[in-house]
């Protein structure tokens, strides 16, 4: 998964340019992959550039401009906001485990990638195109600032926070690719499977 990789420099993204640019890049980025991937079904490298970079940097970057929206329009319940955002994320994720696994048994792979392709599109792109912040953006080249501030790295405090960070939450990214395994490997069915994971 590459979201970790886009905390830092994401939120810059998002600051700089606005939520709606950085999603509508998101989804550009999350529906090229899939249908590239499509093409890509036999080869391991493919899928990784396509599947994996691709569609991994533009889930990030949609992931990033919703997750800082909440902070811009709410100040007493910014964490029950910041909770739903979150929470829609975790039924999203739900749902399409499960009509991934149903794609999968009525189509090829390839054609299951160009579903998710569409899907992605036709949920992303309206969602996109609605986002507005009510922060002023903060251009990199008039404020000086760069895309990724390094300085932070200098406060121990953030440093060890944000290695710490990494470590504890390295375990939520290994279950979504040996959970639906390991339940076929015991005899389950992928419907099963997919709602384990779900």
């Amino acid at each position: 998964s590459v979201n970790p990789l886009f905390i830092l420099p994401g939120n810059r993204l998002v600051a700089a340019y606005g939520p709606r640019r950085v999603a509508l890049a998101g989804t550009f980025f999350a529906a090229a992959g899939p249908i590239l991937a499509s093409f890509f079904t036999k080869s391991v490298a493919g899928l990784i550039l396509t599947e994996g970079l691709m569609f991994g940097t533009g889930t990030a970057l949609c992931f990033y401009a919703v997750a800082t929206l909440p902070a811009t329009y709410f100040l007493k319940r910014r964490n029950v906001a910041t909770g739903i955002v979150f929470s829609g994320g975790g039924v999203g994720g739900a749902v399409f485990s499960v009509v991934t696994a149903q794609l999968l048994r009525s189509l090829s792979l390839a054609w299951t990638f160009r579903a998710i392709e569409l899907i992605f599109l036709a949920l992303n792109l309206p969602a996109a195109l609605a986002l507005r912040s009510r922060a002023p953006a903060e251009p990199l080249r008039r404020s000086g600032r760069r895309l990724l501030d390094w300085t932070l790295f200098k406060d121990v405090r953030f440093t060890l926070l944000l290695v710490g960070s990494a470590i504890a939450l390295f375990p939520l990214f290994v279950p979504p690719f040996f959970l639906p395994l390991f339940a076929s490997s015991v005899g389950l069915s992928t419907t099963i499977s997919s709602l384990i994971l779900a």
